[in-house]
């Protein structure tokens, strides 16, 4: 029921009631026509509209603050509305550009209304369920507000940065040529040094030269270029970022530390460690490309128990020898974790997004504040010297830089 409706019965109901207490005819009589009309409405009823909405976005998977066109068509199945007023929602996220997400106006029977409008979005996944609209009555001041299904959805993905060109290994390749340089014993491939001999190495691999001069045991050592496997891990736990904004910095290195590795013909897996656990498994090609995009588009902060610490990362699911890159701030509780990983062969590479530079975690300011910064800045250094030590690799960025300007520290030289 409408205002208007509402307020007509109150004051028929007024009428009424004051007629009975002055035994007045004279307000039964002013009542009649408020009372025929509000039967009047009731008699007649309201048809239900008979609406259809399709919505089509110019992009389902828009590029970063590109513009992205809504349209949305409603027809009228039904009989002709005298008035009607259609709204679509806007999401948290996504900002309008050009045009109206709303339209009103009459709608004949077999009509068309059509919304037009543009918005962009920032990372994450938008989910539009329904439109919402309103028919009005005029005559008889009824109303009928529904929602019309025109479901879509859309994944914006992080920005694409230019990733570091650091030489990232894992313990064992594929059969398949790649980029990526892998360390053995054997020849046909190109000459990366020489080591001590141990039992076990073939014996076309000695060095007998180098032998004779410094009467010991020497193997050369080389190197090919191989296709590896590679895990990256998205850290999405809430505790672990002190901003959002570090957040979105983690993302974005992620999608393109995957857009890298694709690009050099790795096989590589996706998995978002949060609230929950999201797993894609390792592939190759623009297919798997566009699965890693929408996933880290997806990738939001979240809490769960189970999943306060890195204990329950599902290395089966890993193939053996694989690399693994984490993109995470890191905690405290995360060594012995990660160690563990490292111990059962896996080369382990952490891509720590740091926001205090040691600049800042000196600079001046309140006493209170440049204390708790300094002891933030040391504990790091910490954990990042007992990674090292377990043969973790540290991909150390200040995201107030280029990505590329990240710094490789190597496992063992902490």
């Amino acid at each position: 029921m409408g205002a208007l409706r509402a307020g007509a019965s109150a004051a028929c109901l007024g009428m009424v009631i004051l007629g009975l207490a002055l035994v007045q005819p004279l307000c039964f009589v002013a009542a009649l026509p408020l009372a025929a009309w509000l039967l009047l409405g009731f008699v007649s009823g309201r048809p239900e509209p008979l609406l259809e909405a399709h919505r089509t976005p110019s992009s389902t998977f828009p590029e970063p603050g590109s513009r992205v066109a809504m349209s949305l068509v409603v027809r009228n199945s039904g009989a002709a509305l005298p008035f009607l007023r259609l709204a679509d929602a806007l999401l948290p996220g996504m900002s309008l550009v050009e045009g109206e997400p709303t339209w009103e106006g009459e709608l004949a029977e077999g009509g068309e209304a059509r919304i037009d409008y543009s918005a962009v979005f920032d990372r994450g996944a938008y989910e539009f369920v329904a439109l919402e609209a309103l028919a009005e009555y005029p005559v008889s001041a009824m109303r009928t507000s529904l929602s019309l299904a025109c479901p879509a959805t859309l994944i914006a993905p992080p920005p694409a940065m230019v990733p570091p060109r650091q030489a990232l290994s894992a313990r064992s390749a594929r059969p398949f040529s790649g980029t990526s340089r892998l360390r053995r014993r054997g020849s046909g491939t190109d000459f990366a040094g020489t080591r001590e001999y141990s039992p076990g190495d073939p014996l076309r691999s000695l060095n007998w030269r180098a032998e004779a001069l410094w009467d010991l045991g020497i193997v050369n050592v080389f190197e090919e270029e191989r296709a590896i496997d590679v895990e990256i891990i998205l850290d999405a736990r809430a505790e672990a970022y002190e901003s959002l904004g570090l957040f979105e910095a983690a993302a974005a290195a992620a999608g393109s530390m995957a857009e890298r590795f694709l690009s050099e013909g790795d096989r590589v897996g996706f998995l978002c460690y949060g609230s929950a656990i999201e797993w894609i498994q390792p592939g190759s090609g623009r297919e798997q490309r566009l699965r890693i995009r929408r996933a880290v588009g997806k990738a939001a902060l979240g809490t769960h128990p189970v999943f306060e610490r890195f204990d329950s990362i599902p290395v089966g699911l890993f193939p053996p020898g694989s690399l693994i890159l984490l993109v995470s701030p890191l905690l405290g509780v995360d060594l012995l974790p990660l160690r563990s990983l490292a111990s059962l062969g896996y080369a382990v590479t952490v891509l720590r997004p740091d926001p205090l530079s040691a600049q800042e975690a000196r600079a001046e300011g309140p006493g209170s504040e440049a204390l708790a910064r300094r002891i933030c800045a040391l504990e790091a250094e910490v954990l990042m010297s007992r990674l090292l030590r377990a043969g973790i690799e540290i991909l150390d960025w200040k995201v107030s830089r280029p990505l590329a300007a990240a710094v490789l520290h190597a496992g063992g030289r902490p």
